[in-house]
């Protein structure tokens, strides 16, 4: 049933370039919303209200009419309301230097933390709102500003007296958030699909692992097309059940909007990295392209890693020196050692995946085992 929807489905997706229709009703005289007395819904005899915004803020331009949804957008945006402007751009800021303007992204207000550079903070905000709200356009100032291109070496004049580097002396290291992390992995080895809209991908997934979900049950089959290398917000989500993936690295489940990830360091996170078919598979199509870059069919051009293929492929890192090659030469001849021995533990140590292989490198591609590491999230209510 699962297969087949989405075999139905997926040409008309395609042929609307990835657009979905949107459901439109007629509009209905609006409910009359009372006062409740003592909370009881059946008394009726509450003062009628309509909507409105609290009294101590600026009030929209409206005037003798009841309000709209279109007036709560335009009060929402409006110049003299500078507060959406900036916790966009206090949210913008953390995800690209690990720490808000403002560290209390979620509740910017009287009662959050008072910003480390308002001017900067104010800044950013208007030029947001008079640029026409250019997300675009934010994150390309913010990626190519030096604050954000400087080097992440603590400067060790300003450590003391900055330990939490908000005064942004150097660049500061974070931890990418569980989506960019699939993300990563599929960039660095080629394999990502960088389309934009369209149908939902179905990454690998451990088989069973909707056991528990009823009426009815369902039944998850992973995409064998380039749909499997989507990035990660096109992911599925089951409703409370998020891919064990992006659960194992703090992604949070969709019942609330979390403004801020917690950031974990798990032992769970390393046994998905090492037993996640996607991170498997992507490793494997790195380490071909490597060998098939060589002085030969044994020869690695390790170098390549570190300095990429110049059009943007690879991933930035320093050159390994002649200890870090030697470890990289060891690590190399090992997997082939291991091939060479008969029986199931060499056969294991071929992990399959729907990447294909260049003709005359070793390995071949097999249909990908559930190999996962079924994951459970700890410590949360």
């Amino acid at each position: 049933m699962c297969r087949k929807r989405r075999e139905i489905c997926h040409p008309f997706t395609r042929r609307r370039g990835g657009k979905t229709p949107v459901m439109v009703s007629e509009s209905v005289a609006p409910r009359t919303t009372r006062l409740l007395p003592r909370g009881n819904w059946q008394d009726e005899s509450g003062e009628v209200v309509e909507p409105a915004v609290p009294h101590f803020l600026p009030q929209p331009g409206a005037k003798g009419r009841r309000l709209t949804r279109l007036d709560l957008a335009e009060w929402l945006t409006a110049k003299d309301n500078p507060l959406t402007a900036r916790v966009f751009v206090n949210r913008l800021w953390k995800q690209f230097f690990g720490t808000g303007l403002s560290a209390q992204v979620d509740d910017l207000g009287a009662q959050g933390e008072w910003p480390v550079h308002p001017e900067l903070l104010d800044w950013l905000a208007a030029e947001f709102r008079d640029g026409g709200w250019d997300v675009k356009h934010m994150v390309r100032l913010l990626v190519t500003s030096h604050a954000y291109r400087q080097s992440s070496d603590p400067r060790p004049d300003v450590g003391e007296a900055d330990p939490g580097n908000r005064w942004l002396a150097a660049q500061s290291p974070r931890r990418l958030d569980a989506e960019f992390v699939r993300d990563n992995a599929l960039a660095v080895a080629g394999l990502i699909d960088l389309e934009v809209g369209g149908p939902p991908g179905f990454p690998y997934q451990p088989a069973g692992y909707y056991g528990n979900l009823q009426f009815p049950d369902r039944a998850y089959l992973p995409d064998r097309d380039e749909r499997q290398y989507r990035r990660g917000v096109y992911a599925h989500r089951q409703r409370t059940f998020p891919h064990p993936m992006l659960a194992a690295f703090d992604a949070p489940s969709r019942e609330d909007c979390i403004a801020a990830r917690t950031s974990a360091n798990s032992p769970q996170q390393a046994l998905t990295l090492l037993n996640d078919p996607t991170f498997v598979e992507a490793a494997r199509v790195l380490a071909a392209s490597l060998i098939g870059s060589g002085a030969g069919r044994r020869g690695v051009r390790t170098d390549l890693v570190a300095a990429g293929d110049g059009e943007g492929a690879g991933f930035p890192a320093r050159p390994p020196g002649q200890g870090a090659r030697g470890v990289q030469d060891r690590t190399r001849r090992r997997p082939h050692a291991l091939d060479r021995r008969p029986g199931p533990r060499a056969q294991g140590r071929r992990p399959g995946g729907a990447g294909r292989l260049d003709a005359g490198l070793p390995g071949r591609p097999e249909p990908p085992r559930n190999h996962h590491t079924v994951l459970n999230r700890v410590g949360r209510s």
